[in-house]
């Protein structure tokens, strides 16, 4: 299977950029697995040879980069770069001890050729962007007296420039569609927003989220301000690739 490329919302609030491109690798290729590959596509060279060679390779890197050897590979530089802070150009460098930062570590430099040449060979193929998995979970949802509704769960932060998606109430007969009147506060695990007022009743929220949709049946006890709602004994969660009707 290629390398699969597909795309994630950018969450990067302060980016005009919607969307980014990801990939996904075809599997993980172990030294063991790599050895037989390259041991089948050579007849003239054993594995165990491949193998010996392989471990000889592995203890001379270790001791040249434990001299302070930077080491050229076909793909990569390998070298080890030392870190932290001091107080002054006198400060002693103390890797050993845990209370400092002080330390060394392991860098991959990839050679520019070989990255232009990985980047045109590549065998790759383009996913569909996958939206369930920003299907709406709601945890709690409560209206309040002063007309507020609070909700919490996972996966509620809607795209703000669709206007399919957000939060909506609907009466039991389906007839009347409330949208809030201003969202106060939009993220991944809540939302609060201000409705207009509410009559006694049943309601449908619905929250919906890139085409994926919740559903969960409040309950409103007296009209607001007076009373506060509270969360129906009854919880239904659907996931649905419809969102509630428009007017």
């Amino acid at each position: 299977m290629p390398l699969q490329v597909t795309t994630r919302p950018n969450n990067l609030t302060t980016s005009e950029i919607r969307f980014l491109f990801i990939s996904k690798n075809a599997g993980k290729i172990t030294l063991d697995q790599l050895l037989d590959e390259a041991a089948e596509a050579h007849s003239t060279v054993t594995r165990a040879d491949l193998a010996a060679s392989i471990h000889i390779l592995i203890e001379v890197t270790h001791k040249l980069l434990y001299e302070g050897f930077r080491i050229e590979f076909p793909f990569v530089d390998l070298y080890l770069k030392a870190s932290g802070s001091a107080e002054t150009s006198e400060t002693p460098f103390t890797p050993k001890r845990k209370s400092t930062d002080h330390t060394f570590t392991l860098h991959a430099l990839v050679h520019k050729r070989e990255q232009h040449i990985s980047a045109g060979a590549v065998q790759w193929l383009r996913r569909d962007f996958n939206r369930f998995r920003f299907t709406p979970s709601v945890r709690k949802a409560e209206i309040w007296e002063d007309s507020t509704i609070y909700i919490e769960g996972k996966n509620l932060e809607f795209d703000k420039t669709d206007s399919r998606d957000g939060i909506c109430l609907m009466t039991g007969t389906g007839d009347d569609k409330i949208v809030p009147v201003r969202y106060n506060l939009v993220k991944n695990t809540e939302i609060i927003a201000l409705l207009p007022p509410l009559e006694p009743g049943t309601y449908s929220l619905y929250i919906t989220n890139r085409g994926n949709s919740v559903l969960q049946h409040i309950q409103v006890n007296g009209t607001t301000p007076a009373g506060k709602a509270e969360p129906s004994p009854v919880h239904e969660q659907l996931v649905s690739d419809d969102t509630p009707p428009r007017q």
